[in-house]
């Protein structure tokens, strides 16, 4: 919704689908650790049997998280400058699910969360990733609580509603965003966990 009406979005998501592609750094990485019956007959990642796995292994979600999280950043990060050098002027949005998790929210001085009640949030990942209740419930266990994020927020988009609703919301905050830019990363340049600007 933000991305229609003029924002750029670094989506953490899409990068860590990218960087886990047959023949990547972090996929040469993960096949040393992981048994064959973790990829397909084309060397694709079975991303829900890793996500089922890493759920139910503490020990295997440290080794895959320290194989992944620092190229997603490093990722983020380059994006995040050759976008503000080609296009100062747009909105840019970073998507990061696990923001807290991986106590990156410290570096944002603007946070937005689209908000869900919990039982919803575990209703919608079971449908969207065709997994049980159950299976959701584990997943999000690696979470935050969603009440937590909604605290630690500062601008909560309400998704429970209808698509107008919604959208109405994001008008809302696009207003702030554009005419109140206030939404800004701190000192992004000296305080990014990968350090210095990218040359």
């Amino acid at each position: 919704m933000l991305e229609k009406r003029g924002a750029y979005i670094i989506d953490a998501d899409i990068i860590a689908r990218k960087i886990l592609e047959p023949g990547t750094k972090c996929w040469n990485k993960l096949v040393k650790i992981l048994d064959p019956s973790f990829f397909d007959s084309e060397g694709n990642l079975k991303r829900g049997k890793l996500r089922k796995a890493i759920a139910q292994n503490p020990d295997l979600r440290k080794t895959v998280n320290s194989i992944t999280h620092p190229e997603i950043v490093k990722t983020m990060e380059r994006l995040w400058f050759e976008q503000t050098r080609l296009n100062p002027k747009t909105v840019k949005i970073f998507d990061i699910p696990l923001l807290f998790e991986v106590n990156l929210h410290n570096f944002f001085s603007f946070i937005i969360l689209v908000y869900v009640p919990p039982k919803v949030q575990i209703e919608r990942l079971a449908k969207r990733d065709n997994i049980t209740i159950d299976e959701a419930v584990q997943a999000l266990s690696m979470q935050l609580p969603i009440e937590e994020k909604r605290s630690k927020s500062h601008w909560i988009i309400d998704n429970s509603s209808t698509l107008e609703d919604t959208e109405a919301q994001v008008d809302k905050l696009w207003h702030h965003l554009v005419v109140i830019p206030s939404g800004r990363v701190k000192n992004f340049e000296k305080e990014w966990p990968m350090g210095k600007k990218l040359d």
